[in-house]
């Protein structure tokens, strides 16, 4: 007897129904992968400002080191060019522990001469201390081309009766105490405008060149650069020393956090600053609950320390 073999019939394609749900299953997949990226690349800046603060702090911290200091730099800074040591107060003591009872005549400000004198807030010293003094000459080339300084710090020169030796015509560079950090140019500006060249907001006429340096969330609708509060090496001792309307954080009366050196905090995203008040009963901290700092891993307002 003979079999005849079954036909088999193959399908060449999947039907509609298949179709459909591989293109469901799909979308499904890609709307998680997004899900996941958007999420991830909105916490990016968050991570790159902690990084930043991070940085800054050891590079105060090398600063420090390098100097000598117990006592981290005060809030507010007066340098005189003339005569640095004349202006008396937490400024005179500072410089004299920092450079010396023989500290002289100093560019200061690294425009390349010698007057003036420049009120230094919290944003301007912190950026001070850790890149030196700041680059703000201008080219004739850069000024036919349009440009801008580098606004990168120089250190400070090992001549202890002047410090910004080489930023003047003539002088050699020469070897130097830092920059203790490079940070991004496109985060230094001068402190008489806040939101990146944009338009003026908040300005100091008493150090228009002395340096800030904006965070990762700076956008171009605006941003506040990152500002620094010193204890001046007392404890809970803080002062509110800056333009940007920001106070230093504490948990109760008189209770600072870092309460003998220093805080650094960043602004966040909305661009505002909290009141300082970190209440653990509330998490209210009006315009401050997605500020950062150096004394916690997370947002302030999170609960996070």
């Amino acid at each position: 007897m003979v079999r005849c073999p079954r036909s088999r019939h193959y399908r060449s394609a999947f039907t509609l129904v298949e179709l459909m749900v591989v293109v469901l299953i799909i979308a499904i997949l890609v709307s998680l992968v997004s899900s996941a990226v958007f999420k991830a690349m909105g916490k990016i800046p968050e991570v790159q400002t902690s990084t930043d603060i991070a940085q800054i702090g050891m590079a105060m911290g090398a600063f420090m080191s390098d100097y000598h200091l117990s006592d981290p730099p005060p809030s507010s800074l007066v340098l005189n060019e003339n005569n640095p040591l004349s202006v008396g107060g937490a400024s005179t003591a500072f410089l004299t522990k920092t450079f010396g009872r023989n500290l002289g005549p100093t560019d200061w400000n690294g425009d390349g001469q010698i007057s003036g004198q420049w009120t230094l807030t919290g944003e301007q010293v912190l950026i001070f201390c850790v890149t030196g003094i700041p680059n703000t000459q201008t080219t004739t080339a850069q000024i036919a081309a349009g440009q801008v300084p580098s606004y990168q710090g120089q250190g400070f020169a090992y001549n202890q009766m002047k410090p910004s030796y080489g930023s003047m015509k003539g002088e050699t560079i020469g070897k130097r105490h830092g920059p203790y950090l490079d940070l991004v140019s496109s985060y230094l500006n001068k402190s008489g405008i806040w939101d990146r060249g944009l338009a003026p907001q908040t300005a100091n006429s008493n150090a228009p060149q002395m340096l800030v340096y904006y965070d990762a969330w700076a956008n171009k609708s605006g941003s506040t650069p990152l500002v620094y509060f010193s204890s001046g090496g007392i404890q809970n001792q803080y002062s509110a020393v800056t333009l940007t309307g920001a106070m230093p954080y504490f948990n109760a009366p008189n209770q600072f956090f870092h309460p003998s050196t220093y805080q650094i905090l960043s602004a966040g995203n909305d661009h505002k600053f909290g009141t300082g008040n970190i209440n653990t009963a509330s998490s209210e901290i009006p315009g401050g609950n997605d500020d950062q700092s150096n004394f916690s891993s997370g947002l302030l307002g999170t609960g996070v320390r």
